[in-house]
């Protein structure tokens, strides 16, 4: 699954056209919109966020190998403290609890 969410800086105005233009900007050339795309809307969540999720093409399935769900398993939680390293100071840190990722 490729996966793209877009935040506008504090103090600019929602804007799902534009969050959503960035995303697709984002996720070019990678995975197989007609295989499966959802988009999700955030307005209510400060800043407001627009997630972009979309399948992998065929080809990046077979290098990648069988989807599996790592949540709450000492994989994710290793995924997780190695991206921290590269959030924003400004930004909310990921969850802890792998609950809140559902």
């Amino acid at each position: 699954m490729w996966h793209a969410s877009i935040s506008l800086a504090p103090g600019q105005w929602p804007n799902r056209e534009k969050q959503e233009a960035l995303a697709r900007e984002e996720l070019q050339g990678v995975g197989d919109p007609a295989l499966g795309e959802w988009v999700e809307w955030r307005p209510q969540a400060r800043p407001a966020v627009l997630h972009l999720r979309r399948r992998l093409s065929r080809v990046e399935a077979m290098v990648v190998g069988p989807m599996q769900d790592i949540r709450g398993t000492d994989e994710h939680r290793r995924r997780v403290d190695y991206a921290r390293r590269w959030y924003p100071k400004r930004a909310a840190p990921p969850p802890q609890d792998w609950r809140e990722w559902a």
